[in-house]
């Protein structure tokens, strides 16, 4: 995972204090504002701000705190009128249905995932193959999948800078682009979809790895034809939930704040606490983007140009030259997705490929052939 281990340390054994957990909820949910100005991942974010906590339930409430809020303000920061009202309601009823369907996800899931588990690849690989053939550009779209599916395996395999994921999605998805595509990508719709399957698809999601919410397109669309416009953005609120913990529930870290939570020794009450104090996180951050001043253009290109300035500079510092070479060479797969007119989601071939090889047992011979023998 992105988040080395270590950088967060155990602790939080003794009684906790009330005034240190609303003091951590609002640190977070503060922080995650910057997210309405600034095109930055909270995975950056938490990148930056939560590396010197030492109380894992403090830990895990600042994590919470600041994903929903950065990943609210992130889906409300380019809507406006009337679709920011519905926005809010998909939003709050997602997390709600997700939230309240975690004791199933803790109960049921582990079974199911074991059972699943050795057919996993070829659910990903369809559901790969349906996301090429809807795109408008197939050959272009199949194309940049296999490119950077190759890149990151590279990277992934041969451990050619720390923190990989970090140099690879900063390279995709952050360094290319301007502040109004790294916008739109991320696919926030008020899609109406059905509050009882935001769950089911999420559920699903979660025990595929390097699954994400751009990757149920085909199932969504099946399902709701509205979808073909975007990506529910109540099941993106939904799957970052279950990322969070899917590390208790199946045992795998899904993102970099479930290894992280995972890393810091945070247990179940603690991620519970978590999920409440998160979804108060992400009504303070409907409330805020509701109220806030929308950001003009000019505001717009500056945010855009410091938020590449910092993610450089935390790229560098965290993953070293070699980081930054494999960032390069990410940001051009992106810019040519971008130039080719396919949708950048397909960089995400980074870490499904190496998701599908991996089980198969071919990375060994992948690796050889790389290296000309």
């Amino acid at each position: 995972m992105v988040w080395q281990k270590g950088r967060l340390h155990h602790g939080g054994e003794g009684k906790l204090d009330p005034v240190q957990v609303i003091a951590f909820f609002f640190a977070g949910t503060a922080a995650g504002f910057a997210g309405y100005y600034v095109p930055l991942h909270f995975n950056a974010l938490l990148s930056l701000l939560a590396c010197g906590i030492s109380d894992a339930k403090l830990a895990t409430v600042f994590v919470f705190c600041l994903t929903f809020s950065c990943l609210a303000c992130s889906l409300f920061s380019t809507l406006g009128g009337n679709k920011t009202r519905w926005l809010a309601l998909e939003v709050a009823g997602g997390y709600a249905a997700c939230a309240l369907a975690i004791p199933l996800m803790f109960l049921a899931l582990p079974a199911v995932f074991a059972a699943a588990r050795p057919f996993l690849w070829l659910a990903l690989f369809l559901l790969c193959s349906a996301i090429v053939l809807r795109d408008g550009n197939k050959k272009a779209a199949a194309l940049v999948m296999v490119a950077s599916g190759a890149l990151g395996f590279l990277v992934l395999f041969f451990s050619l800078c720390d923190n990989a994921l970090l140099a690879l999605f900063t390279g995709f998805f952050g360094l290319s682009g301007n502040w109004q595509d790294n916008r739109d990508e991320q696919g926030a719709q008020p899609l109406g979809l059905p509050v009882l399957l935001v769950p089911i698809v999420g559920m699903f999601l979660v025990m595929l790895p390097a699954a994400t919410p751009f990757l149920a397109q085909p199932v969504l669309s099946a399902a709701l034809p509205l979808a073909g416009a975007g990506q529910s953005a109540a099941l993106v609120v939904g799957k970052a939930l279950y990322d969070l913990c899917s590390a208790f529930a199946i045992g795998k870290a899904r993102s970099q704040g479930s290894a992280m939570l995972s890393d810091s020794g945070a247990d179940i009450p603690a991620v519970f606490l978590g999920i409440a104090l998160g979804f108060a996180s992400l009504l303070c951050a409907i409330a805020f983007c509701r109220l806030a001043p929308r950001p003009g253009e000019k505001t717009r290109k500056a945010a855009a140009a410091a938020g590449k300035i910092v993610l450089a500079c935390l790229v560098l510092f965290s993953c070293g030259p070699w980081g930054m070479i494999v960032a390069t060479a990410a940001a051009a797969t992106s810019e040519y997705a971008k130039k080719a007119g396919t949708n950048r989601g397909m960089c995400l071939g980074c870490l499904y490929v190496p998701a599908m090889v991996y089980p198969l047992g071919l990375a060994p011979v992948l690796a050889r052939v790389a290296l000309g023998y």
